[in-house]
């Protein structure tokens, strides 16, 4: 149903769950309308919910078959511990020898690894790593050397980590590796004493210490016959990866446990990806990245009342992290449905897809760009692409380009799902108040969308217009068989589909033979659809062939993000964003990327209010793993600070609650930064200040006069701009849903997005954070940390929730 509500969703999704963990995989579920008949839910409502799980890798649909359980990705946590650990671990004498020290300065690639400026000096080092006096790896590892001043090569000798705790006083706390099956190079190859034939294991990761601050990248270089003193040779465990390098992890520098479903790090085995393509449009984002396979999928994007760029980027930092993409990217090549059209969207478009893959070179175009090129491998001749919308490119031999349809939904798309899937639900309505026949599309309304009263407003209001409308055709295609109505509308579709088609191929010629390549899911249909348009095209382009596509569009991305662009390059904007300016957050943020922070706050009433009391929450946050906390007033600050050895971000609530009501003023703001503060929280609005100041003249004034950073709490993203221009250090969304009108019940997820999208700094998720899922969903969002207040230091709110619930 249109807008189904979100609870509706998720309890079908809960439902979906236990029956998937009922089954093993691989096992194929009862059909959507056996599923909606069971548990009484329209159908559209359970396909969102299962649409998630797809997402997740917990369901896999295939065309034609069905929708079976799936085993979800490999997913791990890794606990970082050093050769020297591992290694006495295992009962042998762990040993190394320095081979090579140098120090210069970061390039591009060293600085996006370690996260510093371009140009900082960095050490680097290569060391022989040894068990019992036998060469087991080389390493090659690269430092800031601003973390590990006057280090030589006679400080090697013995374990790294024990080196940078015990010297620097750096305590390495996480880190990622990445693992692959490789062949050594002849020189690797004789400091390990083996021949250039042999297997070896090469490991890519990167390590961050407590404060989250990158401390080494590091590459490794493993024998295939010592890695590893498990019952298995190691030999022929190291085979069996080069054959399939799915099969299994190493365990080396990371101890591995079991996969949960919760788990959110990912570690891939594959090498970093040089080219990435994507496919996407209003119903999905698919992504490969390559040389060595990895996939992920993201969500549709509409452009409907909002920015396209943001709804293109969030698409697509989520399907680079479902693949788990890290490393640098040479060429990313996006075919899209509804490319920006205009220059500076576009720009900010590459910008924004650039960051987020650290890609060297974007590629944006149409997705019929990349339909052309997946369909004909020759790069000539006409592709007709059908699904939600419809568009035909044809492609000379003399490089010329005719388009033909691809005006959307409101002004185009003629014989397209969303066509065929409105004149459905015309025909329901039509018959429903008596201006049309009867039909068998008025039983299947019924339950693909839960009711056809309304029907024509629901959809109106939808935000997923499209795909709704969309969706229907697949009814309408099973109705035509016995229905004159459905019959009538496929073979309207069909004719109109066809004469675009015509159209397309004499623009190209008249008398020369032309390839017409079909692709999209709306030839799915087969031959009710196909067969009426073949029969015209014989009739009227003689010269036509009609066949399938011989690749899908994101084929055709993977094409054009490895190869040259050719008769495609007029179709092709190609940018070389600037890297971003490399802003040293872990080093001026007190607390690092993905810390939980929390509110301690208390009011009159509560019996919990006080210093003491704050200061004992605060305490208890700190135990529970808090890397921050935020805390009202000058005496809770103080009481804090004395107890607990964390950032805290002060605000101090004066005033009016129904204005400007935190921290208001630059002496608000001093009261909590004498009192202990690291930081000062305001109020990110326009809204007027008491003291008749601006926001940037209170920015200006805490920094000028307190030196320390401001964290400005919006409500939305006009006002979050703002307060970046105003001079905010970061942005919070705190006043999300408090500026007006009823509060909601959830956490705008979507407002961290945006502002992540737009902004150039830090961006924190607050305001109605209670589980476990909405703090991932900021952090997948990009949210920097996540601020939780009520949901952990309220025990009344809480019991007033529990409470609530069970009515």
């Amino acid at each position: 149903m249109p807008n189904a509500a979100p609870g509706k969703i998720a309890e079908i999704r809960a439902r979906l769950l236990d029956l998937i963990d009922q089954q093993p995989e691989g096992t194929i579920l009862p059909s959507e309308r056996e599923l909606a008949a069971r548990w009484q839910v329209a159908r559209m409502t359970l396909r969102r919910a299962m649409d998630e799980l797809v997402l997740q890798d917990l369901l896999v649909r295939r065309q034609g078959s069905g929708t079976f359980t799936s085993r979800p990705k490999i997913s791990r946590r890794l606990a970082m511990t050093s050769f020297s650990e591992e290694m006495s671990r295992r009962g042998m004498r762990p040993a190394s020898r320095t081979l090579e020290l140098r120090r210069h300065r970061a390039d591009r690639a060293r600085s996006r690894q370690l996260r510093i400026p371009i140009g900082d000096p960095v050490v680097e080092f290569v060391r022989l790593r040894l068990a019992d006096d036998l060469p087991m790896a080389v390493e090659r590892t690269t430092v800031p050397e601003r973390y590990v001043p006057g280090l030589t090569a006679d400080d090697l000798d013995g374990s790294w980590y024990e080196l940078l705790a015990s010297r620097y006083g750096v305590e390495i706390a996480s880190g990622t590796c990445h693992l692959e099956p490789a062949m050594p190079d002849p020189k690797t190859a004789d400091r390990l004493q083996i021949p250039v034939t042999q297997p070896c294991l090469a490991i890519r990761g990167m390590s961050l210490d407590i404060r989250g601050r990158v401390m080494e990248s590091c590459v490794s270089m493993y024998r295939g016959d010592r890695a590893t003193r498990s019952p298995r040779s190691c030999a022929r465990r190291a085979r069996r990866c080069l054959a399939e390098p799915s099969a299994e992890l190493f365990s080396l520098h990371c101890t591995n446990v079991p996969w949960r479903r919760n788990d959110v790090r990912r570690c891939s085995m594959m090498a970093a990806p040089r080219w990435v393509a994507i496919d996407g449009g209003q119903s999905g984002l698919r992504l490969v990245a390559g040389p060595e396979p990895a996939s992920g999928a993201g969500p549709g994007f509409s452009y409907r009342g909002g920015d396209p760029v943001g709804a293109v980027a969030r698409a697509v930092r989520a399907a680079a992290a479902d693949a788990g993409l890290t490393g640098p990217v040479d060429v990313a090549c996006l075919g899209l449905t509804g490319n920006p059209t205009d220059p500076d969207d576009s720009q900010r478009l590459a910008a924004a897809v650039g960051g987020a893959l650290d890609a060297t070179e974007v590629r944006l175009c149409e997705d019929m760009v990349t339909a052309h090129a997946g369909a004909l491998p020759s790069r000539q001749g006409v592709v007709v692409a059908a699904g939600s919308g419809v568009v035909c490119l044809g492609v000379g031999a003399d490089a010329a380009i005719h388009k033909v349809d691809g005006g959307g939904y409101l002004f185009g798309d003629v014989g397209s799902g969303f066509a065929i899937g409105r004149a459905g639900v015309r025909a329901v309505l039509a018959a429903r108040d008596g201006r049309g026949r009867p039909t068998t599309l008025t039983a299947r309304a019924e339950n693909f969308y839960g009711g056809v009263r309304n029907l024509a407003v629901r959809l109106a209001s939808s935000d997923a217009l499209v795909a709704e409308v969309a969706g229907f055709a697949i009814d309408v295609f099973a109705a035509a068989a016995h229905d004159p109505v459905a019959a009538a509308i496929v073979a309207d579709a069909a004719a109109g589909l066809a004469h675009s088609i015509v159209v397309t191929v004499r623009r190209l010629s008249r008398t020369e033979p032309v390839t017409v390549a079909y692709t999209g899911s709306l030839f799915q249909a087969g031959e009710i659809f196909l067969g009426p348009i073949r029969s015209r095209l014989a009739e009227v382009v003689p010269t036509a062939t009609f066949v399938p596509a011989a690749g899908t569009p994101l084929d055709g991305a993977k094409l054009l993000a490895q190869g040259s662009l050719g008769p495609y390059a007029r179709l092709v904007r190609v940018y070389r964003p600037e890297p971003l300016p490399i802003v040293s957050t872990m080093d001026s943020l007190p607390f690092p990327a993905g810390s939980l922070v929390v509110s301690c706050q208390a009011w009159y009433g509560n019996p919990l209010h006080g210093p003491e009391s704050m200061a004992l929450m605060a305490a208890a946050a700190a135990a529970g793993g808090a890397l921050g906390v935020r805390a009202n007033g000058p005496s809770d600050v103080a009481a804090i600070r004395s107890t607990v050895d964390l950032p805290i971000i002060g605000i101090n609530k004066l005033g009016d609650p129904g204005g400007v009501y935190i921290t208001p003023t630059v002496a608000a703001a001093a009261e909590v930064v004498r009192a202990g503060a690291s930081m000062v929280a305001i109020d990110g609005t326009d809204r007027p200040r008491p003291d008749g100041s601006t926001l940037a003249d209170q920015i200006s004034g805490i920094h000028n006069e307190l030196g320390v950073q401001v964290m400005a709490d919006v409500d939305s993203l006009a006002a979050g701009i703002a307060a970046r221009q105003a001079g905010a250090d970061l942005i919070a969304t705190t006043l999300s849903g408090y500026t007006g009108g009823p509060v909601p019940d959830d956490p705008d997820v979507e407002l961290v997005a945006a502002l992540v999208d737009r902004l150039d700094c830090p961006v924190l998720a607050e305001g109605r954070y209670w589980t476990p899922d909405q703090v991932r969903a900021a952090i997948t969002a990009g949210a920097y940390a996540v601020i939780v207040g009520t949901a952990v230091t309220n025990p009344m709110a809480i019991t007033t929730r529990l409470l609530k619930a069970m009515q």
